[in-house]
């Protein structure tokens, strides 16, 4: 015989719904951000998509992510064009205008430093932990 308490029938009913809440809200949440995303997008490409382009002109029901295709193919299209000599000057000029504008400058530099952070290939990124007393004596700071 089991030393195991019995539970109640009660008890494992709400086991079980805790257990598949615990299951379908990351599902659910994670479709809902997705979903959201994909519609943000597609309201921001869409209207400059021409109606000719356009499946939803020829369909008679809205295709969910094609802006969002559209506007992946896009930035690829200008990640290709800005690898080759003639983009990285292109890319240059725009740099050297945006430095000179005293708003914009500190805004463009501080996300290009961002991104080119996170989206390094460098393996060895972030894998020590160090504490600096930094912005003033008493006060440390987590750096990487």
């Amino acid at each position: 015989m089991s030393d195991a308490p019995k539970t109640s029938g009660m008890t494992r009913l709400r086991n079980y719904f805790l257990t598949g809440f615990v299951v379908c809200a990351p599902l659910a949440i994670t479709a809902y951000i997705a979903w959201s995303f994909i519609g943000w997008v597609d309201s921001w490409v869409k209207p400059y998509i021409p109606a000719r382009y356009s499946p939803d002109t020829y369909l008679p029901f809205p295709v969910p992510g094609f802006g969002l295709i559209v506007a992946l193919i896009l930035i690829t299209l200008i990640g290709f064009l800005a690898a080759n000599i003639v983009g990285r000057a292109i890319v240059g000029f725009g740099e050297r205008l945006l430095g000179r504008m005293p708003l914009v400058r500190g805004i463009y530099g501080s996300l290009k430093q961002i991104f080119e952070t996170v989206l390094s290939n460098k393996g060895d990124m972030f894998r020590q932990v160090g504490l600096v007393e930094y912005p003033r004596k008493g006060v440390w700071s987590l750096v990487f």
